[in-house]
Order: C-alpha cells, then structure tokens, then sequence
C-alpha cells in the first residue's frame, strides 16, 4: 500500500470594487485542464502559505499581492494525493494583470460565475465567497484570534 503523497496549495480570491471575482481557466495539457479555478500554486518546502501565495500571483498573473485573510481551507483527495486549498482574500490594486499560465480569466459575479465549470476543489471556496456572512461586516476568525491574544 503506498503512503498517501499531502500538498499543500494556496490561491488568491481578488475581489473588484464592484463585487466581480478574478477566475482563472485552467490551461491545456494539465490535470483538470478548462476548469476554472482561483489562483494560485503549490506551497515550496520551507514557505509560508502567504508568501507561497505572493509568489504564485507574481509568476502566474504579473503582480504583487497583499495577502489578506484566510477565506476557506478545503481537503481534498486527488487519486493517491491528499491537497489541502488554503484560499485567502488578495488585493492588487489597479496593477494591469498577464496571463501567463492560464488559457483565459475574467472578472464574474455570481451568477457568471456560477454558470463556469469550476476544478471541484474550488466550488467550496466559490460558495463561500459568496455565502451572506461574508459581508462588509463581517469578520473573519483568524482577527478575533489575533484580538483575543493581544489582549491577554
């Protein structure tokens, strides 16, 4: 029986002033190649998940990246693979964006983006994203944890 092979991957949620999400198509000759997918990369040995992250913008889209908080942690079993999807909120400004991994990407809203085929393990971030609690108001664990230590 071989051992299970667990990867760690990040991907950015870029989200427009008007409320859009940045997708990304999935190009061809890859595993899921056509999904859609968020951004984003396999974690470097020795890397944090953020600066993972900035990293994988900065190769596949041209820019650099605030990495802001955590949105959703999906587990997901690929074949002999076990993937973690850490996916956290980006922000790039106005910075012009390349492609120059993926075969399309566009900004969607929900409903454009809900009628692409998204790569399966991103579905769960997609509805979350997209889920009433993630308001302007809300506020995310990860900030009530740091709160909660600061305080004592």
């Amino acid at each position: 029986m071989m051992q299970e092979q667990r990867i760690d991957v990040v991907c950015g949620v870029i989200v427009s002033t008007d409320g859009r999400v940045y997708s990304c198509k999935r190009p061809t000759g890859v595993h899921l190649a056509g999904s859609w997918e968020f951004p984003g990369g396999k974690v470097e040995y020795g890397e944090s998940l953020r600066d993972a992250l900035r990293r994988e913008l900065h190769e596949e889209l041209g820019v650099r990246a605030v990495v802001g908080h955590l949105v959703h942690t999906v587990e997901w079993t690929d074949g002999e693979r076990r993937i973690t999807l850490h996916a956290f909120r980006c922000e790039i400004g106005n910075q012009p964006i390349v492609l120059r991994e993926h075969d399309d990407a566009r900004w969607v809203n929900e409903s454009e983006a809900r009628r692409l085929s998204w790569a399966p393990a991103d579905i769960p971030i997609l509805d979350q994203l997209f889920s009433p609690c993630l308001s302007e108001s809300y506020v995310c664990p990860e900030t009530i944890m740091q709160e909660m230590s600061r305080r004592g």
